[in-house]
């Protein structure tokens, strides 16, 4: 295969575990829960089996032709927590950025390798998670370098009814800075498991930004992923060529 269709086939590995993105927001993914809510855990308690999904998609087949490496995927979500096992920092998580503010108790990590959401971490535990001894969780595309782009703290459905979380939820402003960052850091893969349903123009100028500088896309549909508080995006079609300046 020619370093080209090497290039090609990562992308496409990359790509293709990244439009499978649409996951609830959780946390470890990986760890089984606590047996006994008095008994205080000291090492991780891992999930052995495989998951179906990454099993219908015949990992160990793509794997043949590709595993990500070499590609730098940024995942536009609620960041990514690096002390989840599989997701170490000196090997799979870059330092990204953060847009979003503090509250009491909780502050962002200034390159994003931070979630208080735990939503960020799920996305990105699929798309390249690293193995783990024990554990049956592995990212499709398990040897990409992760960018996370922290562009929310929680959910409108994690926000419980408290007001002191309302600067931690969604914005499409955050969103479209995470979008234009990532583009300019690099990334040739930009994941967005996030869903809106009207037009914006600075989201839309993100997009055109980003496309023109050639990563791959993954995007949520309409009806998948957290919303921000104002939702006002829509799924937009890349640039086309004319449209690049």
């Amino acid at each position: 295969m020619t370093p080209a269709a090497r290039r090609a086939a990562a992308r496409a590995a990359v790509t293709l575990v990244a439009a499978a993105m649409i996951v609830p927001a959780a946390s470890g993914p990986a760890v089984a829960a606590d047996p006994s809510c008095t008994q205080q855990r000291t090492a991780p308690v891992y999930v052995p089996e495989t998951s179906a999904a990454l099993t219908e998609m015949g990992y160990h087949s793509i794997w043949g032709l590709a595993t990500g490496r070499g590609v730098t995927v940024a995942v536009i979500d609620s960041g990514i927590n690096v002390k989840n096992t599989h997701l170490p920092a000196e090997t799979a998580v870059a330092p990204g950025a953060t847009f979003v503010g503090g509250i009491e108790g909780w502050a962002p990590d200034p390159t994003g390798r931070n979630d208080l959401s735990g939503h960020g971490t799920a996305v990105a535990s699929i798309i390249a998670g690293r193995p783990v001894q024990g554990s049956g969780q592995v990212g499709l595309a398990k040897d990409a370098q992760l960018l996370p782009m922290q562009v929310f703290g929680i959910s409108e459905e994690q926000r419980s009814g408290d007001d002191k979380f309302n600067a931690l939820l969604p914005r499409t402003e955050w969103l479209a800075a995470g979008i234009k960052t990532a583009a300019e850091r690099g990334a040739k893969v930009i994941n967005v498991s996030l869903s809106l349903d009207r037009a914006d123009r600075a989201l839309a100028d993100a997009l055109t930004f980003a496309g023109c500088r050639g990563p791959s896309w993954s995007r949520a549909p309409v009806t998948g992923g957290p919303r921000p508080t104002r939702p006002t995006g829509q799924d937009i079609p890349p640039p086309s060529p004319t449209s690049c300046p």
